[in-house]
């Protein structure tokens, strides 16, 4: 299975970004789900190149990054174009491109932004409990 899920038409165009996310993870999964649609109502699927880095076909260095597969998996990633973003900057970065950065900008101004991090990287760090968790369930 393949690490894309989603047709990369357009990767490498301008205002195209590639989109990291663990698939295996059910509130990533959600949040991405949700994601996909609001780009697909702008008709900006074809510009975002969903990777899932859950897939035993990720490499990193496909993508350029010097990173591993858990520097992936400890935190967000988006790249668009320019830059590599992570953490919470990944989330807005993302937010941005899709049209809904007024929901996300405020995060990003002081004094907001140290607490909002410190709040996603808690969210980073747990995150790996809560997606035991939700296997355990099932």
């Amino acid at each position: 299975m393949s690490a894309v899920e989603q047709s990369s038409e357009g990767a490498g165009r301008q205002g195209t970004i590639q989109v990291f996310y663990d698939g295996h993870c059910p509130v990533c999964s959600r949040e991405m789900k949700w994601l996909r649609r609001k780009a697909s109502r702008k008709g900006l699927e074809r510009q975002i190149m969903w990777v899932d880095i859950a897939s035993p076909s990720f490499d990193p260095q496909h993508y350029g990054s010097s990173g591993t597969q858990e520097d992936f998996m400890a935190v967000f990633h988006v790249y668009d174009g320019r830059q590599m973003h992570r953490a919470m900057d990944a989330v807005r970065a993302l937010y941005r491109f899709l049209g809904l950065g007024v929901w996300l900008n405020w995060s990003g101004y002081p004094p907001f932004r140290p607490f909002v991090d410190l709040l996603y990287h808690l969210f980073a760090y747990f995150r790996p409990r809560v997606k035991q968790r939700q296997g355990k369930r099932k």
